[in-house]
C-alpha cells in the first residue's frame, strides 16, 4: 500500500500510538474499498503514467495553460501546482474557477491565446458554470480567429 505508507515516528512512542494506528487502519480500509473513487488512480499506476504522457505532450505543444472548472474540478490541479508538482512545469497555469467576467478577461488578455492550452474540467460534464466558461472562451477564440481544436 505505497500510497499510504507514511509512518508517524514522532507519535510512535507517544500515548497516541494506538489511536493513530486505529485511525490509519480505518482510512486504509476505506481507500481499499469502493467508498472513495478518487483514490483509484493511485492503485493503478498505469493511469498515472498515461496522464504524465498526456501532460508531457501538451507541455511541448503549449507555453501557457488555463484550467476552466469550479469547485473540486479546479482544486485538484491547484493543489498539484501549489505542491510544486505541476505536470506542465515550468509553464504557467492559470485557474478560472468562477464565472466572473473580469477575472476571465484579465487571464485571457495575459495569455498568448494561440499558444495557450485550455483544460476544461467538469466531473459531471454538465456543470453550468463550467459550460458558461467554455462558451465564453469559444466566443473569444472565434473572435480572434483561433481554431477550437
Amino acid at each position: 500500500m505505497s500510497y499510504l505508507s507514511h509512518t508517524f515516528t514522532n507519535l510512535s512512542k507517544s500515548r497516541f500510538e494506538g489511536d493513530v494506528e486505529k485511525a490509519l487502519s480505518r482510512v486504509r480500509k476505506k481507500i481499499d474499498g469502493p467508498t472513495y473513487g478518487f483514490f483509484e488512480p493511485l492503485k493503478d499506476l498505469k493511469e498515472l503514467e498515461e496522464a504524465k504522457g498526456i501532460a508531457s505532450a501538451l507541455s511541448s505543444k503549449y507555453e501557457t495553460f488555463v484550467v476552466l472548472g469550479t469547485g473540486g474540478s479546479s482544486l485538484g490541479g491547484k493543489t498539484l501546482c501549489a505542491l510544486n508538482t505541476n505536470p506542465f512545469n515550468p509553464r504557467p497555469v492559470h485557474f478560472l474557477d468562477n464565472v466572473d467576467p473580469i477575472s476571465m478577461q484579465q487571464v485571457l488578455e495575459a495569455c498568448p491565446l494561440k499558444s495557450t492550452g485550455f483544460l476544461v474540467i467538469s466531473k459531471s460534464g454538465a456543470t453550468s458554470e463550467t459550460l458558461c466558461q467554455l462558451l465564453c472562451l469559444l466566443e473569444v477564440l472565434e473572435s480572434q480567429g483561433i481554431s477550437k481544436d
